[in-house]
């Protein structure tokens, strides 16, 4: 497979720029060769990802006259725009997808992060996943990002700011000013909440609130997400999930100190909790923590920044690898993902 060597080959780079500091001449030669090839791929893919056909039709179907009045007024404004502009729908695409890709790199250098960490991590994590498939929300991931110093800073107009923008693409850019509220709470109250959310979840108490409030949001998104309201989430997704957070947890536990950490494990917080609260509403709760799950790599990125020990650092990044891949896994063995140029 195509992304099997790929990871491999993005795997020992990210050890080699381990060994190295990360503001080292050596550190950025490689991370932004690592950058530059996600971009390629990206740039160059052809019917890649099951949503590409889908996104293909919103296209045409815009530029003969179809309002597409339930997807968000900044990506319907931006189609527009770039229609009136003469380009084509595989170069509006390539160009919206690399300024996702951009904007988390942009947030990895404002954040002191690990880059050529993130990049992997987010290759295996969040590019096939959402980058090649559910763009919009991806776009609002990347937002998230860029957000995190102003959330920190308490730049309480920024962060509207950032929300805003990231809404104008797709719907969970609110969440952005919401992560902003939550990351203010103490480390302990929001230790009770999530407990307190995982007791809500298995007992159901949610179900019944989505479906009025989902009604009222959208009729085609709740139609298609009401549709999904009956399929629960599965033992084994539950406790992916669970794994991700425990290992963030540990790792946090190590470097208390370090502000950046926790207020990444905070916001991730937020996420892990609405996924418990609509724990029998799986489309609904994945899509929620999705969305917060662009700080796995981030979080992953500034440990590896921070840790002192380079033995630390790979062994940090080789467990990450170890638990992204039964995710990446199921990506790569989707038949929609495989990978083909642009033609």
């Amino acid at each position: 497979m195509f992304y099997i060597p790929l990871a491999i080959s993005l795997l020992f780079l990210t050890f080699i720029s381990c060994y190295l500091p990360e503001r080292s001449p050596g550190s950025r030669i490689f991370s932004t060769f690592i950058m530059f090839l996600l971009l390629l791929i990206y740039i160059f893919r052809g019917d890649v990802g099951t949503d590409y056909s889908t996104y293909l039709d919103i296209w045409n179907g815009m530029k003969n006259g179809d309002s597409y009045s339930y997807l968000e007024n900044g990506f319907r404004g931006s189609i527009l725009l770039s229609i009136w502009g003469g380009l084509t729908a595989e170069q509006f695409y390539a160009i919206f997808g690399s300024c996702t890709i951009l904007i988390s790199i942009a947030a990895c250098y404002r954040l002191s992060v690990k880059v050529s960490v993130f990049l992997l991590l987010y290759f295996m994590a969040i590019y096939l996943t959402y980058l090649f498939n559910g763009m919009r929300q991806a776009f609002a991931m990347s937002m998230l990002l860029i957000a995190l110093i102003p959330i920190m800073d308490s730049k309480h107009f920024k962060v509207i700011i950032y929300s805003v923008i990231a809404s104008l693409f797709h719907s969970t850019g609110i969440l952005i000013y919401v992560s902003y509220i939550w990351s203010k709470l103490r480390l302990r109250i929001i230790n009770y909440i999530v407990m307190i959310s995982i007791v809500i979840g298995f007992l159901g108490g949610m179900k019944l609130f989505s479906n009025k409030f989902l009604s009222m949001y959208s009729a085609t998104k709740a139609d298609v997400y009401l549709l999904n309201f009956s399929e629960s989430t599965s033992i084994t997704q539950l406790l992916y999930r669970v794994v991700f957070c425990i290992f963030l947890y540990y790792l946090f536990f190590l470097k208390k100190s370090d502000e950046i950490l926790k207020y990444i494990l905070k916001i991730y917080l937020l996420g892990i909790s609405l996924y418990f609260l609509f724990l029998e509403m799986n489309m609904f709760a994945t899509r929620i923590f999705m969305f917060y799950q662009i700080l796995f790599p981030i979080f992953i990125a500034r440990y590896a920044y921070i840790e002192p020990s380079v033995t630390k650092r790979f062994l940090i990044v080789l467990l990450s690898v170890l638990i992204i891949i039964p995710s990446f896994y199921t990506q790569i063995s989707n038949p929609d993902n495989l990978y083909k140029f642009v033609s």
